[in-house]
């Protein structure tokens, strides 16, 4: 069977306001580095098509994503991603991550990842920007994807990162 990769609210007691801001006193004001790792889970619908004798599929898929950051403070975004894969290039995808103010981050992953039920596909990512306090984010991000749910032939997947770390500053 193929599957095609199918690309995931801070709980601190401070009012932190994002994954990238700095200190309670500070909450609106976003660091200007730092790494993280993160936990997340997508589901959605995919469709297949075969042209030229290969295997093309296009997904939408939803989810979310908790990052926790180097000093240990997480947020939680809600996720959203589009892309498409084939058995020779493999993939690509766009995804926004959004926070519970509406401030959003912009991504975009590529990789080897088209596999069986399973199997982990490793993803590279780019962070492009951001609208809100994450305008001018830059940075990078490699996850290890691994699908635990799929009724493909209804069109439908469920999986989550087994490993997500990832590096951002504004310049």
């Amino acid at each position: 069977m193929l599957v095609s990769f199918r690309i995931a609210t801070l709980t601190a007691a401070v009012p932190i306001l994002s994954l990238f801001c700095v200190g309670a006193g500070e909450a609106s004001e976003v660091a200007r580095e730092g790494t993280f790792t993160a936990n997340w889970v997508l589901n959605g619908s995919t469709e297949s098509v075969e042209l030229d004798g290969k295997v093309m599929s296009v997904y939408r898929l939803r989810g979310t994503v908790d990052i926790r950051r180097s000093d240990g403070l997480s947020t939680e975004f809600e996720s959203t991603c589009s892309g498409v894969s084939d058995e020779e290039t493999g993939g690509m995808a766009r995804c926004t991550w959004t926070d519970s103010d509406g401030d959003a981050i912009f991504l975009r992953f590529t990789g080897r990842i088209l596999g069986s039920m399973g199997n982990t596909r490793e993803a590279e990512g780019t962070i492009l920007g951001g609208l809100g306090k994450y305008q001018g984010l830059e940075g990078s991000i490699h996850t290890d994807w691994l699908f635990w749910e799929s009724h493909f032939e209804e069109g439908k997947v469920t999986g989550r990162d087994t490993d997500t770390t990832g590096s951002w500053t504004i310049p």
